[in-house]
């Protein structure tokens, strides 16, 4: 083992997991998923718009503790 490295179980799921999640959004697993799919689902578009929606709430909320 190179020094410094760390080959522990923990840090290479990390770092598998990680580089999973960056070839997912970058649109690399096409074999294994319809990206046209989730675009055009409009019931995942909902969950932007909740999110939106709480993050105003919180900011209001902050602004009334003020």
């Amino acid at each position: 083992m190179e020094e410094g490295m760390d080959d522990s179980p923990e840090v290479l799921r990390r770092e598998f997991e990680a580089y999973m999640q960056e070839r997912f959004l970058a649109g690399m697993d096409s074999r294994f998923i319809d990206y046209d799919t989730i675009d055009h689902d409009m019931a995942l578009d909902e969950c932007d718009d909740i999110r939106a929606r709480d993050l105003e709430e919180k900011w209001f909320d902050a602004d009334d503790d003020e």
